[in-house]
């Protein structure tokens, strides 16, 4: 069933209508249970129709044979796969292919990884570890790499990594390896969540350095990895709320619909109210991203306060969801817990929270250049 909430501010109704019909086409529940037994996700048909169709490459340049299109457009795509709970992996690789793009745009090395993602390879990145962007443990030395990177997503289905290591005192590298080199082991993590992530260790990997930059460069990376996650995740909270609001309408009790109940209703609302808010902010970081640029301080508070938002609404909305189907809901013949398994995942995954409200404190909201100011 369609509901009409979310509502999404400045919408464009042709991508999320062709994404949503790909999506139930091609990803229904039986494929969601499939790809659950399965590590590799890149041979999947929505995948292969997504790079046909050319969404893979949609925000990237054009002169990477990308669509040109701005981050905004991205995020729809990234709503209606998360509502689906699409076992591709699109997340990994547009704020890959989207960050490369625009941060080393000067590099032929990366702009030629570009271009392959454009084209449908899948590359995913190593950045966080321990949960933290600021203590890069992984060691560089004459084009080789030596540490380890947890929870990266997609791993045993890309062709690449792009890795985060110490430069300098004041300077990251930005590091392309292959996933068949010498020395580089993926370790399935599936008992996290029902979407693959894996561990990563390097052992005098060979790789190639692509791009050095500031600090700074790793919180721009952060910014679109924390809004793909909100987007994804906001999708999945859609689907887990027409899932309750359908089983409200149609199982009975007393001989009358459960969802006529004040306390069903309260449930539902207070789901709707946490989904809706978190829409919101994760489409206004978007536009923040396309008119101000990755660098602008609103966009990074932008995506601190979404991210923020959407891990706490994640656990409220997985709880109304459950607490709405009663036990029906934790089987795994039913439907429900094929994306409500997902959003828990994101929920108590990434980044802590102590962290993110620690930026968020340090930060006072820019009052200028508001969008529709």
């Amino acid at each position: 069933m369609n509901l009409s909430v979310p509502r999404i501010a400045r919408d464009n109704v042709d991508i999320r209508t062709t994404l949503r019909s790909l999506a139930e086409s091609m990803s229904p529940p039986e494929v969601l249970r499939q790809a659950e037994e399965s590590s590799s996700t890149g041979d999947l048909p929505i995948w292969k129709a997504l790079v046909e169709g050319g969404w893979t490459g949609l925000c990237l340049p054009e002169a990477q044979g990308g669509g040109g299109a701005g981050f905004s457009d991205a995020q729809l795509v990234l709503f209606e796969l998360g509502r689906a709970g699409a076992p591709v992996p699109y997340r990994s690789t547009v704020y890959t292919g989207f960050f490369l793009a625009r941060e080393a745009s000067d590099s032929a090395d990366a702009q030629a990884i570009v271009a392959q993602m454009a084209e449908g390879a899948v590359w995913t990145s190593g950045v966080l570890e321990h949960g933290r962007d600021h203590d890069l443990a992984m060691e560089a030395s004459a084009g080789r790499l030596t540490g380890s990177k947890d929870f990266i997503p997609d791993a045993a289905a890309a062709a690449g990594l792009l890795i985060a290591a110490n430069h300098s005192a004041t300077e990251v590298g930005w590091y392309a390896a292959s996933c068949e080199a010498d020395g580089l082991e993926i370790t399935d993590l599936r008992g996290f969540g029902p979407d693959p992530t894996f561990a990563v260790r390097l052992s005098d990997t060979p790789a190639e350095l692509v791009h050095v930059a500031e600090w700074s460069s790793v919180d721009r990376w952060r910014l679109l990895w924390q809004l793909v996650e909100v987007s994804w995740a906001t999708g999945l909270m859609a689907r887990l709320l027409e899932i309750a609001t359908e089983h409200a309408l149609t199982r009975h009790q007393f001989k009358r619909p459960i969802g006529q109940f004040q306390a069903v209703q309260h449930r539902l609302a207070n789901s709707v109210i946490q989904t809706q808010g978190c829409v919101h902010l994760a489409r206004s970081c978007a536009f923040d991203i396309d008119e101000l640029g990755l660098s602008h301080p609103q966009a990074s508070f932008s995506a601190d306060l979404a991210y923020r938002a959407a891990k706490n609404a994640a656990r409220i909305v997985v709880a109304d969801a459950h607490q709405v189907l009663g036990g029906l809901g934790y089987t795994l013949e039913h439907d429900l817990q094929l994306f409500s398994r997902r959003l828990k995942a994101f929920s108590v995954g990434g980044q802590r929270l102590t962290d993110v409200g620690e930026r968020i404190a340090a930060q006072s909201y820019p009052t200028t250049e508001r969008i529709g100011a």
